[in-house]
């Protein structure tokens, strides 16, 4: 198998970004690809490609997970861009 990583320049969020997300793979996504997810199986991911069928997350994930990753993510980005690696 052959598999070429590419990274984008969408803002999480936006309607490019989400529709990047929709017909690719995704890092977030590895694990779930891989069957070692305990948040989400296999299947599920294959049919929300396949369909284009967002999976719906919990209160609790979003505010609980997603939140404090995405604020983490931010001052990454922010840190990374000052060291010149975007």
């Amino acid at each position: 198998m052959n598999i070429k990583a590419t990274i984008t320049q969408h803002q999480q969020g936006s309607e490019a970004w989400m529709q990047h997300r929709a017909r690719s793979l995704n890092a977030s996504e590895l694990a779930v690809a891989m069957g070692i997810s305990s948040n989400m199986q296999r299947n599920e991911l294959v049919k929300c490609k396949a369909t284009g069928i967002q999976f719906e997350h919990s209160d609790f994930v979003e505010k609980r997970v997603f939140a404090p990753g995405h604020a983490f993510e931010a001052i990454a980005r922010t840190h990374a861009a000052e060291r010149g690696h975007f």
